[in-house]
């Protein structure tokens, strides 16, 4: 790449989604030289259910964010569930996450990310965007890594560093890999932004739509009587269904998955976007010649319900301690790096892997 304008750093974050952004934060924050990179420019809007859960709000404590403080006048908030099952029983609850924390907090992901990302670059990091990383190469001894990339307009740019971590999302990105649609741990979820939704107030709701726990509805709060209204379900239902993502949310209230109010004078602002969801841990080994896998790029998009902020947040928290430690001369890279699966699987992957064999064989329901 000859007159490639050069970067060097300790750690290259290739993505600034929510683990990436964890992850380049957590590592500045302990004096390592991060370079932060994303093919965007930020804010970007991102096809997500804005949900904040237990996990996400543990990570966000860890980097001193309160949603309240952080996002004012800018989240929903929740503090009761409301569940309908497949056979039309309604089952109604409140959140308690233990430690007093009894809310559910809504935020756009635009908003969410960018705050996360802006945290690291304070942190220390240094901001690459738009640049969008072509390859990744390593030296003969495997000491560095090398990624090449391209900074808007058309800019060649190489960066050197001693680790990449890969926050790519579930797509090819930097590791490589390739979604398999016979794969039953891919999913796919979509959703669309709603005026005028009619929840009741201080409450969310989901609806099941077929036998496995990821397949469900939504309808979840945001500012101004808004809702983020959307839908997850395995790709070989999705393939099955026959129709456009937001005709399958609009029918929601016609087959009594949502309440007919909820929706009766509703009207969509924004158009329906999906995205595919590779859950329940990428198989194989999550650090590969000096690449670590974080967030959807090792699948941690979670079986049980398709969350991804939260898991994916701690697996980002979880890379940076290992490298961290890896810096501090405590042990061999290699030694942190395989530290690092292990956490991940220890939280992870017994309730993942439970889950998806549980339901890798449910015939698919359509209608």
């Amino acid at each position: 790449m000859s007159g490639a304008r050069s970067e060097r750093c300790d750690i290259a974050v290739v993505g600034a989604g929510p683990a990436g952004a964890t992850a380049a934060c957590h590592l500045a924050r302990a004096g390592l030289d991060v370079a932060l990179i994303d093919r965007a420019a930020f804010p970007r809007d991102k096809v997500c259910g804005d949900l904040l859960g237990a996990d996400a709000l543990e990570e966000l404590a860890q980097l001193g964010v309160d949603p309240a403080e952080a996002w004012p006048g800018r989240t929903g908030t929740a503090r009761r569930w409301r569940e309908e099952g497949q056979d039309g029983t309604v089952k109604e609850g409140e959140e308690d996450f233990g430690a007093g924390r009894r809310t559910v907090y809504f935020v756009r992901r635009a908003d969410f990310d960018d705050t996360l990302r802006r945290l690291a670059v304070s942190a220390g990091a240094r901001w690459l965007s738009p640049c969008r990383v072509t390859g990744l190469r390593h030296d003969p001894l495997g000491r560095r890594c090398t990624l090449d990339a391209v900074a808007e307009p058309g800019r060649a740019t190489r960066i050197e560093a001693s680790a990449v971590i890969c926050a790519t999302g579930a797509g090819k990105g930097v590791a490589g890999t390739r979604f398999d649609a016979t794969d039953d741990r891919i999913y796919v979820a979509g959703r669309a932004h709603y005026e005028n939704v009619a929840l009741p107030p201080d409450t969310y709701d989901f609806y099941h739509l077929g036998h496995g726990p990821a397949h469900y509805g939504w309808a979840f709060p945001l500012p101004g009587a808004r809702a983020n209204v959307g839908i997850i379900m395995p790709l070989r239902t999705w393939r099955l269904q026959g129709l456009r993502g937001a005709q399958l949310v609009e029918r929601l209230p016609a087959q009594r998955r949502l309440p007919r109010e909820t929706l009766r004078a509703a009207v969509r602002v924004t158009p329906f976007r999906a995205v595919l969801l590779r859950t329940g841990l990428q198989p194989g080994e999550l650090c590969r010649d000096g690449m670590i896998l974080v967030g959807d790029a090792a699948g941690m998009a979670d079986p049980r319900n398709g969350e991804g902020i939260g898991p994916a947040m701690f697996s980002g928290h979880a890379a940076a301690d290992a490298l961290r430690e890896a810096w501090q001369g405590r042990s061999p890279l290699r030694h942190e790096l395989l530290g690092y699966e292990a956490a991940v699987r220890r939280k992870y992957g017994e309730a993942f892997e439970i889950t998806r064999r549980r339901f890798a064989g449910d015939p698919p329901r359509v209608g």
